[in-house]
């Protein structure tokens, strides 16, 4: 495994998730992405974007170079499939209208380094292709992302589809008390309260106290212990909107660095939560305005046909669920 190439795209990829995650919290209410899935789809589009669309796409995405991004998502993808103790898969589709031929440098760096299924499809009977890419979405997803594609998002004009899908489930090392789960108040705000199942262990984790977000941080390991969640709680029962804009300037992989190995009496609700996200605005904020321009975008080593060729629309479906054996995440782009 070429480590080099390995750490720069993870490292660019947390670095594309803060500024992901700058753009998409000045939404209103809950907010739930995979800036990793995002993340993929960006670097395979780039494999057959040129000129300023790449150009855009490199700097976004913040890779060196076509390569560095396809030999590190190659490591990446194969070093997910093989973690031992949780289950995290993730998985790269390409859907192409019949007749319309990809370059063979980029579909060899698709099925090669992206690890992508390749498939033709007739994108003008627009409800059964839109069946078909959302059973393979379910597939991949273990039937909990539906509908990613809408019948309407196709049309004759369509030339290809890039789907990623990205799995995980783990069971906590050490697993909440099942019969200690309650009804109980939990408080959005001083003044907004709702019922929730509380679930409560007692047990050590890795825990520390942030002084710049007021906040206490408690990391989760899952049997695998390089696997983990981090829950942030504000200090203050109003203290979320105050948390997450301080968030905003903090490198999320350092979190955890301060912490220590204690004992920690914990109560966490257990809970269930699905968001879709239109990514178009996003990414246009992001700088990637080009790759939505019919007149601009420039995907030249995607096809020998480019001419026009552009994207139409981008959407991600995610879903978490948190319970006392363990966590189930997913999220498709």
């Amino acid at each position: 495994m070429d480590k080099s190439d390995f750490e720069e795209i993870s490292e660019a990829s947390n670095r594309f998730a803060n500024k992901l995650y700058r753009i998409i919290s000045k939404h209103k209410g809950n907010i739930l992405f995979s800036p990793t899935s995002v993340h993929i789809v960006l670097s395979l589009l780039y494999q057959g974007a040129n000129s300023e669309t790449a150009e855009a796409i490199e700097s976004v995405l913040g890779v060196p170079n076509k390569e560095a991004a396809a030999n590190g998502y190659n490591n990446i993808m194969k070093w997910l499939n093989q973690l031992e103790d949780v289950t995290l898969h993730s998985a790269n589709k390409i859907y192409v209208m019949r007749n319309f031929s990809l370059k063979e440098e980029f579909y060899k760096s698709a099925v090669e380094q992206f690890l992508s299924e390749v498939e033709e499809i007739h994108f003008k009977n627009n409800t059964e292709a839109a069946k078909k890419m959302n059973r393979w979405v379910e597939n991949k997803t273990n039937l909990k992302i539906k509908d990613l594609v809408s019948p309407s998002s196709l049309d004759g004009l369509t030339r290809l589809v890039l789907i990623n899908a990205i799995y995980f489930k783990g069971n906590w090392l050490d697993p909440f008390i099942d019969d200690s789960t309650t009804t109980e108040s939990f408080f959005r705000t001083s003044n907004d309260k709702i019922d929730c199942q509380m679930m409560h262990t007692n047990a050590k984790f890795n825990y520390c106290e942030n002084e710049y977000l007021d906040a206490k941080i408690l990391e989760m390991k899952y049997r695998n212990i390089n696997v983990s969640m981090v829950c942030v709680l504000p200090n203050e029962i109003d203290g979320i909107e105050n948390l997450e804009k301080k968030l905003i300037d903090v490198d999320l992989s350092t979190l955890t660095n301060d912490s220590e190995h204690v004992k920690v009496k914990v109560s966490l609700p257990k809970f269930r939560f699905d968001k879709t996200i239109e990514l178009e605005d996003v990414l246009k904020e992001l700088g990637l305005e080009i790759i939505f321009d019919g007149n601009r975008a420039d995907f030249s080593d995607l096809s020998t046909n480019n001419q026009g060729l552009y994207v139409s629309k981008a959407i991600q479906k995610a879903l978490i669920e948190v319970n006392e054996e363990g966590a189930e995440i997913v999220a498709t782009t």
